[in-house]
C-alpha cells in the first residue's frame, strides 16, 4: 500500500488514503485504517486486470463503492459492494454482495446478474471461460420483453457456467433433500418437476432437463389443468418457440383412463396446454373387462377430461375383433 495522505494515530489504529496493490488489483482508497493485523479500507473507484498470477487466474473487474477488509497473513482480501454493484466482462454481468481475492484467484457470495438470467451463491469461483457457482438459486429469463415469468428455475443448484462454449450446466445438490426445496421449475410452460440436471444451449436456445433418476414427475401448476401429472425421462425446452417437449412418456392418466403418446412424446404450448396427441393408444380398465383405442387424436384438456376421435378394437366373445371408429367424443370421469 502506498499512503497518499498525512498518517493520523488513534485509539483504534493509523488513518490515510492510500493506493492499494493486490495480486492484479489496483485500488484507490479515501479511508484506510491499519490495525494489528488487517487493513479496513473504502472507496469509490478500484480495478482488477485480468491476469495469470501463480495458479490463480484473476478476471477484468470494475469496482465502485466498496468496503475492503485485507488480512496479510491469511491472503484475503475480501472487498464488498456498498450500493452499487461490481461489473465482470464489459459490463454484460454484475455482482451485488463481495468478491475475495487470493493467490489461488477470485471468489463471490451474493446476487449475479445477467440480461439473461440471475444467479444467487454463497460459493462462486471465477475462472478464464466463466464460472463455478455452488448451492445457488437461480433463474434465467424469458426473451420476450412482456413475459415476466422465467424460463426456468432453481434452488439449491450448482452450475458451471462457460462464456467461451454459451453453455451453462446446472446440476441439483442432492445434500440439500428434505431439508429445502430444492430442484428446478419451468414457470412460463406451467410446469414444475424434480430436475437431476439441465444444459442451458444460449446460441440455439434450448434447454434440455433431466430427472433425478431414469423418469421424473411432471406436474402443471396451471389450475385448469386440475393437478395434471405424468412421468418422462427428459425434457427439451426450445426457447424461440416457447415450447416444452417431453420424452419418455409411458401413459398420461386422465379421467380413469391411460393415454399412451406415440413415441412417448408430449408438447406443452406457451400457455402450458397440451398441444393435441397424434396415433395415441387408450387403455380403459372397468371392473369387468377393458377397452383398448388406437389411431386416437386426443386433446386432453385436464386431469378429469380429454376428447378426440379413434378407434375402437371391439372384441367379440369368440375372440373376433370389429374397428369401430369413434368420431368427436369426450371422456370425463369414466362417462362418456
Amino acid at each position: 500500500a502506498k499512503f497518499t495522505d498525512t498518517l493520523t494515530m488513534d485509539n483504534s489504529g493509523l488513518h490515510s488514503k492510500a493506493i492499494i496493490k493486490y495480486l492484479s488489483a489496483t485500488i484507490t482508497a479515501k479511508k484506510v485504517l491499519l490495525a494489528s493485523d488487517s487493513l479496513i479500507a473504502s472507496g469509490e473507484t478500484a480495478s482488477i486486470k485480468e491476469a495469470n498470477i501463480g495458479k490463480g487466474y484473476f478476471p477484468a473487474v470494475d469496482l465502485k463503492d466498496y468496503n475492503l477488509h485485507w488480512y496479510p497473513k491469511t491472503d484475503s482480501m475480501l472487498i464488498s459492494t456498498q450500493g452499487k454493484s461490481f461489473a465482470f466482462h464489459k459490463g454484460t454481468s454484475n455482482l451485488e454482495g463481495s468478491l475475495l481475492l487470493r493467490s489461488s484467484g477470485l471468489y463471490g457470495n451474493g446476487k449475479l446478474k445477467r440480461p439473461d438470467s440471475e444467479i444467487t451463491s454463497p460459493e462462486i469461483k471465477f475462472n478464464k471461460e466463466g464460472f463455478l457457482a455452488s448451492k445457488s438459486i437461480f433463474s434465467i429469463n424469458s426473451d420476450a420483453e412482456k413475459n415476466s415469468k422465467k424460463l426456468l428455475t432453481g434452488n439449491n443448484v450448482n452450475i458451471d457456467f462457460n462464456f467461451k462454449t454459451g453453455i451453462a450446466n446446472f446440476l441439483t445438490d442432492e445434500s440439500g433433500f428434505g431439508s429445502d426445496s430444492s430442484g428446478m421449475q419451468i414457470p412460463t410452460a406451467s410446469y414444475q418437476t424434480l430436475i437431476g440436471s439441465a444444459k442451458w444451449d444460449m446460441t440455439n436456445k434450448t434447454i434440455l432437463m433431466k430427472g433425478m433418476g431414469e423418469t421424473s414427475t411432471y406436474s402443471s401448476t396451471n389450475p385448469d389443468l386440475e393437478g395434471l401429472t405424468f412421468q418422462g425421462s427428459e425434457a427439451i425446452y426450445d426457447i424461440a418457440k416457447v415450447t416444452l417437449n417431453i420424452k419418455g412418456v409411458p401413459f398420461i392418466k386422465t379421467a380413469d383412463v391411460k393415454i399412451i403418446p406415440n413415441g412417448g412424446l408430449v408438447s406443452i404450448d406457451s400457455k402450458g396446454k397440451m398441444n393435441p396427441l397424434k396415433k395415441a393408444r387408450i387403455e380403459i380398465d372397468t371392473l369387468n373387462t377393458s377397452h383398448r383405442l388406437r389411431d386416437a387424436d386426443i386433446q386432453i384438456n385436464s386431469r378429469n377430461l380429454f376428447a378426440g376421435s379413434a378407434t375402437y378394437e371391439y372384441i367379440t366373445a369368440r375372440k373376433d375383433t370389429f374397428n369401430i371408429k369413434m368420431q368427436n367424443f369426450a371422456y370425463k370421469s369414466r362417462h362418456f
